[in-house]
């Protein structure tokens, strides 16, 4: 109804399973309509599409999530929670892509994502730090104009390998801690202890 009357946002309201690739809810896509607030409750499915000026302000993802492979642009996550996996392997990013005080309590992949050009923000707040499960960022690729940031976030299980670590920002964020052990070590990448799996290669 919303659609058909052309209004421009949702309110927080609950979405079961929705086929938003197909018309007329590509419609509210393509027209950056606003789901601030809004219950996706069976996964929100938008990958290989293309994206823009979305707003998902405090929106709850409680299925699988799936960018993967998106053009993404200029997308506001500020305090959304992602209670199922997210998926942006392979996603390609351009302005500003806003995570501030998102929470991410499952799986996050980021495998062979590329930042184009302008700046992916993830800030984290207490008591979540924005990662509480596993990240994955193999192959992240950081073009000359494209920045990444990481503060007050947890990166105790997050993977960078074949990252540049170079060039994403990094403040204040938390490293995986070793337990135990005859020599003591402080903060380290999680990659130096996490199971392979066949995904590494």
């Amino acid at each position: 109804e919303r659609i058909r009357n052309r209004q421009r946002g949702f309110g927080a309201i609950r979405f079961a399973h929705v086929p938003w690739k197909e018309p007329p809810f590509r419609q509210a896509i393509d027209n950056a309509w606003e789901f601030a607030g809004c219950i996706f409750d069976q996964g929100f499915d938008l990958s290989s599409s293309s994206i823009k000026n979305g707003l998902f302000r405090h929106a709850v993802f409680r299925g699988r999530t799936s960018l993967n492979f998106a053009d993404l642009q200029n997308l506001t996550f500020i305090g959304a929670r992602f209670e199922g996996p997210a998926d942006f392997e392979g996603a390609r990013f351009r302005g500003f892509n806003n995570f501030a005080a998102a929470v991410f309590e499952s799986e996050l992949w980021f495998r062979w994502a590329k930042i184009c050009d302008g700046h992916v923000w993830f800030r984290g707040e207490p008591p979540d730090h924005c990662f509480k499960g596993p990240c994955d960022f193999y192959r992240l690729e950081i073009q000359p104009g494209g920045k990444l940031s990481f503060e007050h976030v947890n990166l105790g299980k997050a993977s960078f390998t074949y990252v540049d670590l170079e060039r994403p920002l990094f403040l204040d964020v938390n490293w995986y801690k070793p337990a135990g052990g005859l020599i003591k070590r402080g903060p380290s990448l999680w990659d130096e202890f996490r199971p392979r799996g066949p995904r590494d290669d």
